[in-house]
């Protein structure tokens, strides 16, 4: 046992059960590959015992998600702006 903070993101199954789950865990090969300093490092993946959940446990962000932290800032200051959108840019460019 590590005591490694983690999130755990719950995602239903709807509709078509198979296709939802194979999309799922194609999301999670995907970022299981990235490795980048913005990037949250994705930990596993694992069906909860009802079948119609699986559950994403990712690297823990004390901070929250960008877009909670944006309603809850508002207008942000130029640098501020500035910065975020490098680093969103750095994100994408490492992704491709």
């Amino acid at each position: 046992m590590t005591k490694e903070e983690v999130a755990i993101k719950f995602i239903k199954v709807a509709g078509s059960k198979a296709d939802m789950i194979t999309k799922v865990y194609k999301e999670a090969d995907a970022l299981r590959k990235l490795d980048h300093q913005n990037i949250i490092k994705f930990k596993m993946t694992f069906p909860i015992q009802d079948l119609h959940t699986i559950a994403i446990v990712m690297e823990y962000a004390s901070g929250g998600e960008l877009k909670g932290y944006l309603q809850k800032r508002g207008r942000l200051d130029e640098d501020e702006a500035f910065e975020i959108f490098h680093q969103l840019i750095q994100c994408v460019d490492y992704c491709h």
